[in-house]
């Protein structure tokens, strides 16, 4: 669930389910540091006041943590497409932006995590206007 970073983004909230995907295998050094590659695949639905748009987000994503760790940092920047840019307080700016992300996730047990990360949604200035959108997301990650 995401709620927002700052006065400008008042009454937003996102709701979604992810799936990542390994792109490549985590690989480690020998200081005990792994780095590896995935593919997020997110669907969301975003609010204001009882305005809603789907959002669908696909790009890579990169994880460090440290070797015995519970502990990770993630980040990366994803294309996205959101079906309603204008909400009754905010006009996001047409229908395709990009999803910027950096957060952190403790492992609680070897398939479930909790998750932190602080997001931003902008259009790159494609088209006008461009306020962007910054929500903090926190969750539960579950492996199968």
């Amino acid at each position: 669930m995401g709620v927002p970073v700052n006065d400008n983004d008042t009454g937003f909230r996102q709701y979604e389910m992810f799936a990542d995907f390994p792109i490549t295998k985590i690989t480690g050094s020998q200081n005990g540091l792994r780095f590896g590659m995935r593919l997020d695949v997110v669907t969301s639905l975003l609010e204001q006041s009882d305005k809603w748009a789907f959002l669908l987000s696909v790009g890579p994503s990169f994880v460090l943590s440290n070797a015995g760790s519970r502990l990770a940092l993630k980040f990366g920047s994803s294309p996205t497409f959101l079906s309603n840019a204008r909400f009754p307080h905010k006009n996001l700016g047409g229908h395709f932006h990009f999803i910027s992300h950096i957060g952190v996730s403790l492992r609680l047990t070897s398939n479930m995590a909790v998750v932190y990360r602080i997001q931003h949604l902008s259009n790159a200035s494609t088209v006008q206007p461009n306020p962007g959108l910054n929500l903090h997301m926190f969750g539960i990650g579950v492996e199968f």
